[in-house]
């Protein structure tokens, strides 16, 4: 019965006519976390980690074909300089995130991108953890709205960005449908989750 409803989020995440999944975060100071468990430890990008950083997200699988070419292009775009961080188990990077430089809703803000965690490490909360290192740096540039977005189907990220105080966003015509959805899987009453965040679920 699961995997069904992860095929269908996974169909309706796909669907040409719907944009990915919106969140905001509303927060202006980064999300509090735990100390990285070792021996995992937190670094920002260096120069080499292209081939090992485009290696993480194709086998974290669900961010489409990535080489270190494209990586490069990534550096060389909207990442925000210092805004690459990483999870690193001995020399082996496992789990990423950056802020980038983007307009949304006619306006810059700070985009949380390319997140992805090793599957084989999964259970440690790295995700959050190099994700969380991304806000807060995110936080600590010029004052901008903060966001990221995500596939239906995404159900373990989604509730990471939840912890981390990331709040949906329904600008879209498909999106209350879709997080009541997504909200069922993660069992979480929906309703609830939005007369508690309203301001933030209905845009900025």
């Amino acid at each position: 019965m699961m995997r069904g409803l992860l095929n269908k989020l996974r169909s309706n995440g796909s669907k040409r006519d719907q944009p990915q999944l919106l969140m905001w975060y509303p927060a202006q100071e980064a999300p509090s976390v735990g100390p990285i468990p070792a021996p995992y430890f937190l670094r920002a990008f260096a120069e080499g980690d292209q081939t090992r950083w485009s290696a993480l997200l194709n086998i974290n699988g669900q961010l489409g074909q990535w080489t270190a070419e494209r990586v490069q292009g990534e550096l060389d775009g909207a990442l925000v300089s210092g805004g690459q961080f990483f999870v690193v188990y001995f020399e082996e990077l496992v789990a990423c995130a950056g802020v980038y430089d983007r307009c949304r809703t006619g306006q810059p803000c700070w985009e949380i991108g390319w997140i992805a965690a090793h599957g084989q490490h999964g259970g440690r909360g790295l995700g959050q953890q190099v994700a969380a290192a991304a806000v807060q740096h995110a936080t600590g540039l010029a004052r901008r709205p903060i966001f990221l977005l995500t596939d239906d189907f995404r159900l373990p990220a989604i509730k990471t960005y939840l912890k981390l105080g990331f709040v949906a966003d329904l600008t879209h015509p498909s999106y209350a449908g879709r997080w009541e959805r997504v909200f069922a899987e993660l069992g979480t009453d929906y309703a609830s989750y939005h007369d508690a965040h309203e301001s933030g679920v209905t845009g900025r």
